[in-house]
């Protein structure tokens, strides 16, 4: 997937070779403008989120850079300095349409690994989910434990559940309690996908013990299993991670990119459950029917903004990041044959559900799922 890469910083963008400098360079007062979008929901109308996105493109598409742009139809790959990177690319406005929804918009992950090749295959798309909501977390008041817990597997397992049936040759597989033990048994079981549903603290997963106490995760067992899973068929790592700050997500992200994983999708707040579930269902469906991530990703952005019961903003929350070494080479990034339909009687979803789960909540509500 050769595509133009733009490395921008607060001074300079660069592509193709040619340096454009940023005059004047961006301020902190300049980044906190951008940042400090999402404090006020209630006021992000789509003309207001136009006007932010196409500010930020005129901001760093000039001259040079913006004749590069246009001269390809290209998704558009930022390679970001760590200031940066909790600006809201994903409202990019080129004065005609959002980048995101029109060409498709990557993060790409400068990783010290080379990620294993994608190689489309004519099977199923597996899925593994990890839901993680200890009952006993520090960070969360005593009378709030239930409720969270409550959310994250009420909503995310009703959501899947809600697959079950469609025309995809899928097969979820669903721990909602994710310990150590279980993620580590599940790891060389080939999966395709691994979509954690959590918390990230400290650029560390949080899952559970046997006494669903939280238990932060090190990052050097996290690698250990995670190369396990990629000697198999992982290729993708999706994380929900509402409770969770950009800067708490981001040093994980690297983290899982320098291990060699191809490709990360962030879903964060602010996303209802109608969003969340508009995206994960239309995405699966795009992706184990032969899209590529990054087609799959932009036709789920598609979907969510055609919805009008789901806010203008959630769309630009979905973030995807790409191991930079998959952006040299000409392989496509479909996980799964587009074949594979033609192959298949009957194709369906399965979802193989946590024994004894509890599911007593509206998915398709737009209130926020995670307070």
């Amino acid at each position: 997937m050769k595509v133009k890469r733009f490395f921008i910083t607060p001074k300079s963008v660069v592509v193709d070779n040619i340096t454009v400098p940023l005059v004047p360079a961006v301020s902190k007062d300049e980044l906190a403008s951008y940042t400090s979008i999402f404090n006020d929901l209630e006021k992000l109308d789509e003309n207001v989120l136009k006007q932010i996105g196409t500010k930020l493109f005129q901001r760093f598409f000039i001259s040079s850079v913006l004749d590069k742009y246009y001269s390809t139809g290209q998704p558009v790959v930022l390679i970001l300095s760590k200031e940066l990177e909790e600006l809201p690319w994903e409202l990019l406005h080129d004065g005609t349409d959002w980048i995101a929804r029109s060409r498709g918009l990557i993060r790409a992950g400068s990783a010290y690994r080379n990620a294993p090749e994608i190689i489309p295959k004519l099977q199923t798309l597996k899925v593994f989910t990890a839901i993680s909501a200890p009952v006993y977390d520090e960070t969360i008041l005593d009378n709030e434990q239930e409720t969270i817990y409550s959310e994250y597997t009420d909503t995310y397992l009703e959501m899947f559940q809600n697959l079950i049936g469609e025309a995809c040759p899928i097969e979820i597989k669903i721990h909602d309690h994710i310990t150590r033990e279980k993620f580590s048994r599940e790891m060389s079981q080939n999966m395709h996908v691994i979509h954690f549903i959590g918390k990230v603290s400290s650029g560390r997963l949080i899952f559970e013990t046997r006494h669903s106490a939280l238990d932060p995760i090190d990052n050097t067992w996290l690698k250990e299993n995670i190369t396990t899973a990629l000697r198999g068929n992982l290729r993708l790592v999706i994380m929900n991670v509402c409770h969770s700050e950009n800067m708490q997500i981001y040093p994980l992200v690297s983290l899982l990119l320098d291990t060699g994983v191809p490709a990360v999708i962030i879903l964060q707040n602010p996303l209802s459950n109608l969003g969340n579930l508009t995206f994960i269902k239309s995405f699966y469906k795009n992706l184990s029917t032969g899209k590529t991530i990054e087609k799959a990703v932009k036709n789920s952005l598609h979907a969510m903004a055609s919805d009008w019961q789901i806010k203008p903003y959630e769309w630009a929350n979905i973030k995807l990041f790409i191991n930079d070494s998959l952006l040299e080479s000409e392989s496509t990034l479909n996980l799964i044959d587009d074949e594979m339909l033609s192959m298949m009687i009957n194709p369906s979803v399965q979802v193989h559900l946590p024994k004894k789960s509890r599911i007593g909540c509206n998915v398709n509500s737009s209130t926020d799922m995670c307070r």
